[in-house]
């Protein structure tokens, strides 16, 4: 009886052993490591799935930009992403429910909104890019909108109505353009050296940093409101970075698709 008593309380005072606070402490650490590891290539990942989505909805919204000039003539305006972008947008504002709906704005040539379909020229040269008028994506893979640029001789209603649009010696039934206008956008890379001049039209994606937040010199170029933007690879060196993604639309390739459809002569 005793031998089997004093097998019992040796089994109960057997000691147990658990990690101490310095092991915990360790395997926490080594954990840390790891998760810290795996989270840059993660972001990485994300950044280049988001910059690959992007980039397919800028061509397909090159498609249907091309496309839109075959079918009606003229390049779309931008729609106003805000009443105080140009005086056309201001009044147009008169009208809340214009300013960023997806629609392209147009004025008379008084600069009073109207209806699209009779307007004369583009509200503003620069906005949203009119997603609904167009039926493309609203967003970059960033949820922001895509910003719009198209100069006033390929979006004008009425080829050589409004003051600043240059005639065309030979131009084509409702055609807003033809083989000799030139676009007001050039394409320079961060380096300052022209990559293309004379577009009619672009389309940005200001990246993970969207439109309010540029953090170098060369993104914010493409928001100062002028017509040169930068065009470059994506770079990820700090202090220089850069994530704009810039498309336009050749004037060779307008031209060729506007002739080859029997739209200009």
């Amino acid at each position: 009886m005793s031998n089997r008593y004093n097998k019992i309380m040796l089994v109960k005072l057997k000691p147990m052993y658990g990690f101490t606070l310095v092991e915990l402490a360790m395997v926490l650490f080594i954990v840390g490591l790891l998760l810290g590891g795996m989270l840059v290539p993660l972001s990485t990942r994300l950044e280049q799935q988001n910059r690959e989505t992007t980039n397919t909805s800028l061509n397909e919204i090159k498609e249907v930009l091309l496309g839109y000039a075959v079918i009606n003539g003229k390049l779309p305006c931008p729609d106003c992403p805000t009443s105080g972008t140009s005086a056309g947008c201001t009044a147009t504002s008169a009208d809340p429910a214009k300013i960023n709906d997806g629609i392209e704005d147009g004025v008379d040539i008084s600069g009073n909104p109207v209806s699209i379909g009779s307007y004369v020229s583009c509200a503003t040269t620069q906005g949203n890019l009119p997603w609904v008028t167009l039926g493309t994506t609203e967003f970059d893979a960033w949820s922001n909108h895509f910003r719009y640029h198209v100069t006033d001789d390929f979006a004008d209603n009425v080829e050589g109505a409004p003051v600043n649009v240059t005639p065309c010696s030979n131009p084509a039934a409702d055609v807003s353009f033809c083989t000799t206008s030139t676009g007001d956008v050039d394409i320079e890379n961060v380096s300052g050296t022209t990559v293309t001049t004379g577009v009619p039209a672009l389309v940005v994606s200001f990246g993970s940093n969207g439109n309010v937040a540029p953090t170098t010199a060369s993104e914010m170029d493409n928001q100062d409101g002028n017509q040169t933007y930068i065009s470059n690879d994506y770079i990820n060196t700090s202090g220089s970075e850069f994530n704009d993604m810039v498309m336009w639309i050749s004037p060779n390739l307008l031209m060729n698709r506007m002739i080859v459809s029997g739209r200009l002569p």
